[in-house]
């Protein structure tokens, strides 16, 4: 059997991605993750929550209006 393994190389072209924060989950699930997430000593929890809470469309409770938005790099360019 060992003659029948055989190696090959798949040349990769594109690499897609997908942010599926909460998706099929109710507003007060992800609320809740945001919330929890918010609350950790972790910057890389905090940066999460605020990406979360941008990509829901609401106010992430502990960064201030003067924070820079994240950037979601696998969003589609919006017109500026």
């Amino acid at each position: 059997m060992v003659q029948g393994i055989v190696a090959f190389e798949i040349p990769v072209s594109r690499i897609e991605g997908k942010f599926k924060f909460g998706q099929n989950r109710s507003d007060a699930d992800v609320q809740g993750v945001i919330d929890a997430l918010s609350h950790s000593e972790d910057a890389d929890r905090h940066a999460l929550a605020r990406m979360m809470a941008e990509e829901r469309g609401v106010q992430h409770s502990d960064s201030p209006e003067t924070d820079p938005p994240l950037t979601n790099p696998l969003a589609p360019a919006r017109p500026t």
